[in-house]
């Protein structure tokens, strides 16, 4: 979602009309339709590209899931460029196994043509599997592993982060080392649609949902995404690699999706030095205290079940230098329960409480 959202602002920044297809909608102009799934159904995406044609729209960049590939949404469809940034555990309620998973993964890659390209992250030890039977150009970018796009020099600030590129130095406001990743596919993008000015749009970034910091006199809210293990596990390392005094983690996990990976996740909370709060999130049609329990392993964790009070609970035991990690809804502006979409926003719950409501 970052990387993508990324990659159409960097175009706008360019002054070239541009589309947004993913996780929290369609974008295009200053126009925003919402739909269901991270990549909607093929008649909806038709409905868009008719849209982008009627528009002059020039590019349109798009999100895609594995499950949309499985479901041959995307069908049919001639991608110019992909991007692959990394694989890790999701969605094994959907694919049964990793193996599935992946291998829906490669599917773009491989029906791409030697006119297109792979730009992939070659620190995922996948990335071989992702590029094996493709006809693309393949570009690579990294931290650790040399590439063609190989970041040195990284310095994790709680102001932002920068890195160098060929011995040029970049700096972006966006927090944690993970940013640094979702930043570099925007080189090789920048030499292939020949965009400019790349080292400015970086100085003054911020993608709603991920990262975002707000400031309550010395006290730091992050509020991300992070829904996932893995995404967990690495908000909770950068933030430990800036955090001078204690760290709050509000999390929960979504009803009727995977069950495993709640387990997963209460283990990786286990594994930290910090002050886990475990609440609800879009709990569907399971009980939220169902959920609560199977990541609350041992009963170990603080159970504020009602997410707005364990925001609010989070902030007035949270002292100056302090963060408060609040992960799972980013800038969702509902909480789905039994089939309907409430309103809900964390970001209208620290506004309330900044004003006192």
């Amino acid at each position: 979602t970052t990387t993508s959202t990324l990659i159409y602002d960097y175009i706008r920044f360019n002054n070239i009309d541009s589309m947004l297809i993913g996780s929290n909608g369609c974008y295009y102009n200053d126009n925003h339709i919402k739909h269901n799934n991270t990549t909607p159904d093929i008649s909806i995406l038709y409905k868009y590209f008719n849209i982008a044609y009627k528009n002059n729209i020039k590019y349109i960049v798009m999100e895609l899931s594995s499950i949309g590939v499985s479901e041959l949404r995307i069908r049919y469809i001639p991608f110019n460029i992909l991007v692959f940034t990394n694989f890790s555990e999701d969605h094994l309620d959907y694919h049964i196994n990793m193996d599935r998973y992946l291998f829906n993964k490669c599917i773009p890659f491989y029906q791409l043509d030697n006119n297109s390209y792979s730009i992939v992250n070659i620190d995922d030890s996948n990335y071989e599997e992702i590029i094996k039977h493709s006809y693309s150009n393949v570009i690579t970018y990294s931290i650790i592993n040399d590439s063609d796009y190989k970041a040195t020099d990284l310095n994790i600030l709680n102001s932002g982060i920068t890195f160098k590129i060929n011995n040029i130095e970049y700096k972006s406001n966006l927090l944690g080392r993970f940013n640094i990743y979702n930043l570099l596919p925007l080189f090789p993008i920048s030499k292939i649609l020949n965009l400019t000015n790349l080292k400015l749009f970086m100085n003054d970034l911020k993608i709603q949902g991920r990262m975002n910091l707000i400031k309550i006199d010395n006290k730091n809210i992050i509020i991300d995404y992070a829904h996932t293990p893995e995404a967990v596990k690495s908000v909770i390392q950068e933030v430990l690699r800036i955090a001078s005094g204690r760290i709050f983690v509000i999390v929960g996990c979504g009803g009727n999706r995977e069950r495993e990976k709640r387990r997963i996740i209460g283990n990786i909370l286990k594994s930290y030095n910090i002050i886990p709060i475990i609440t609800t999130d879009n709990p569907r049609y399971e009980d939220p205290l169902d959920i609560i329990n199977d990541i609350n392993i041992d009963n170990s964790f603080t159970v504020v079940a009602d997410r707005k009070k364990a925001i609010i609970y989070g902030i007035n035991n949270m002292k100056d230098n302090d963060y408060l990690l609040i992960l799972g809804k980013g800038c969702e502006d509902y909480m789905e329960i039994k089939g309907r979409k409430i309103p809900y926003s964390d970001y209208m719950v620290i506004e309330e409480y900044i004003n006192g409501n």
